[in-house]
């Protein structure tokens, strides 16, 4: 079986909402750290269609639109997971 990458983002979409639904008892800082994976493999997922596509500068351009937007969203859930200072949320 071989994984297309709109399988893998429909995949990731499925984590990310199962995720989402977790309940406040799962613990608030590790559903936020659990969504930030998500989020994060969504994010790397579309940089690695845009670099795929970088022949095509309009196509790879709005995969990396998306990268930026799943990622930023994932900085997010990691500073509410983690402190500010922790390795997986940067400076």
């Amino acid at each position: 079986m071989s994984l297309y990458p709109q399988d893998a983002e429909n995949y990731f979409l499925k984590s990310l909402q199962l995720r989402q639904q977790l309940k406040e008892s799962f613990g608030v800082k590790e559903k936020a750290q659990a969504i930030a994976q998500s989020l994060t493999s969504l994010g790397t997922l579309f940089v690695a269609i845009g670099d795929s596509e970088v022949n095509t500068a309009t196509k790879g351009r709005s995969h990396y639109q998306k990268a930026l937007e799943f990622l930023t969203q994932a900085r997010k859930a990691y500073e509410e997971g983690f402190s500010e200072g922790h390795p997986k949320v940067g400076s």
